[in-house]
Parts: C-alpha cells; structure tokens; sequence
C-alpha cells in the first residue's frame, strides 16, 4: 500500500510539475527582446517608406541627447572603442537613423528646430551635421558596404564633395554590394549629371530591384534633377528598368 502510494503521489507531482518546467524552458529559449532594438527595427522600415519625420521623431524621442554637433563630436571620440553597453550600439543606431532622414529629405523634418530646416542655411547645416554623423560611422568601419554606401550618399548632397561620394558608390556598384536602394539612386543622379543617360538608367533598374516602394526611386533623381524627371514622363528618355520590368 505504501509502495502504491508513493508511485500515485511522484505521478501527479510530475503532471503539475512538467508545464512549470517547460515555461522555464520557454523563457530560458526565447529571452525578451530590447525594446530599443524593436524601436529602431520599426524606424529603419519608416526610413525605407519615405517617412523620415515620423522615424527621426521616434528617435529623438528615445534618445534626447541626440541635438546637434556636439553629438557627432561624442561620437568620434567613441568611434576605436566598440560599445561597452546594448544602449551604446542603440544610441549610434538611431543617430544613423537621424541623420539618413536628414540627407534624404534634403535637410528638412517637420519637427521642432534646429531640425525643422526653414531657411537654406539651415537645412545645409542639417545636412552637414549628418554627413559629420555618417562620416564617423563610416571611419569605424571603412570596409562595411552599408557604412560606405550611406557616407557616399550624404556626400552626394553637396556640389563639392561629389566626386567623392561618385567614387564611393561606383566602387561598390563594380563589386556588386550596393546595399540599399538610395544609394543607387544616389549613384543614378551622379551618373545623370555627368551625361551618363545609359548608367543612370542601370542605376534606377538596380534601384528599383530591391526598394520597398519601387517609385521613390524616380522621385529621389527628381529632387536632385528636375530636368531629368521631366524629360522621363514626356518620353523623351525612357529608363531601362522600366522596360525590364515588363
């Protein structure tokens, strides 16, 4: 009878047992995810739809230290050392990401100053800021295809350092790891503006080809060259990737 007894009392401890042990399991497998990480995986898409006040505002939200140079020059004097701390590599995630909003929407966020870019003189300073931002990224990682391609399209933004950024992203188009869309739009407006009718369409097709919304590709060369957009929609240069796309 004893020997019955203690077989039926280790049997239903197992049962009650067993669930509490597999929960623990669970959360042993599947630990909780940084809630910074989820944030920036979110702005980084809104990046790639156009919506770069909504991501930038997110950001700051987050990261309220991030208000002008004196961040780029916190940046540089971190940029040997890797991140001690998850919220470091956080922190320079979403100052790309503020600073990518501001390169592609030409200095300019509906948000408060100094990002809000009324004047000129204030979206060149944006735009410098940003490219001092991407620039230092880009010293920590010179061989990283992304940290090239979102330097070359900042310095894509003004008249002067052109070349550089042509250079930049011709490099990674002849090694075939141009990571993100921009960038070949980017490298199509500098194509464009030397004549280059025949690689400015290779770009926008390349462009095309692995943007989330396939039309800000056209809409980023019209910002750069309005002539150029005009010329496409009354036929008088049709891109290449418009014909490959049927």
């Amino acid at each position: 009878m004893n020997r019955n007894t203690a077989l039926t009392a280790a049997l239903v401890a197992s049962v009650f047992c067993m669930p509490v042990a597999a929960d623990a399991c669970m959360h042993v497998l599947r630990p909780r995810e940084d809630p910074d990480v989820q944030m920036l995986r979110v702005v980084e898409r809104d990046l790639d739809r156009q919506r770069y006040s909504n991501a930038a505002r997110r950001v700051l939200r987050r990261f309220p230290t991030i208000h002008g140079p004196a961040v780029a020059r916190q940046s540089a004097q971190r940029r040997n050392r890797p991140p001690t701390l998850a919220v470091s590599a956080s922190f320079e995630r979403g100052l790309r990401v503020v600073a990518l909003a501001l390169v592609r929407n030409h200095g300019h966020l509906r948000l408060r100053a100094p990002w809000s870019g009324v004047t000129q003189r204030q979206r060149d300073v944006n735009v410098a800021w940003a490219t001092d931002v991407l620039s230092r990224q880009y010293d920590r990682t010179p061989e990283d295809p992304l940290a090239r391609s979102q330097f070359g399209e900042a310095l894509s933004r003004s008249a002067t350092s052109r070349p550089a950024a042509r250079e930049l992203l011709e490099g990674l188009a002849v090694r075939e790891v141009v990571p993100e869309s921009m960038a070949w739009a980017a490298l199509a407006d500098l194509r464009d503006e030397t004549g280059d009718a025949a690689g400015r369409d290779q770009a926008l097709a390349s462009c095309r080809r692995i943007a989330v919304q396939p039309q800000t590709c056209r809409s980023y060369l019209a910002k750069a060259h309005p002539r150029t957009e005009r010329a496409i929609q009354i036929g008088q240069s049709r891109p290449a990737d418009v014909a490959g796309a049927r």
